[in-house]
């Protein structure tokens, strides 16, 4: 399991490295990340023959990520402690 502060949670490169790896990971994020809901999926809209294949894209536009983790509802969300720190369990 890797846990890292928002300086790792905000680069991609990492999150990538980390699923490439398989690797478990929990990251803090700034609050300005987007995205979108898990359900959502891209389409392809028809290619008209000119210029280059239009590329896939989600017909809304993403949402704040704490958005998105407050609709979930708390049910959703387990709290975890790694470690001790010097004024208690870091959690």
């Amino acid at each position: 399991m890797v846990v890292a502060d928002a300086g790792y949670g905000v680069s991609t490169p990492f999150r990538t490295g980390l699923e490439e790896r398989r690797l478990s990971y929990v990251l803090a994020l700034t609050g300005k990340e987007v995205a979108h809901a898990e359900e959502a999926e891209p389409h392809r809209p028809a290619y008209g023959g000119l210029g280059p294949p239009t590329l896939p894209r989600y017909r809304t536009p993403p949402r704040a990520v704490s958005a998105l983790a407050e609709e979930t509802g708390p049910e959703q969300f387990t709290q975890v402690t790694w470690r001790q720190g010097s004024k208690g369990p870091m959690t």
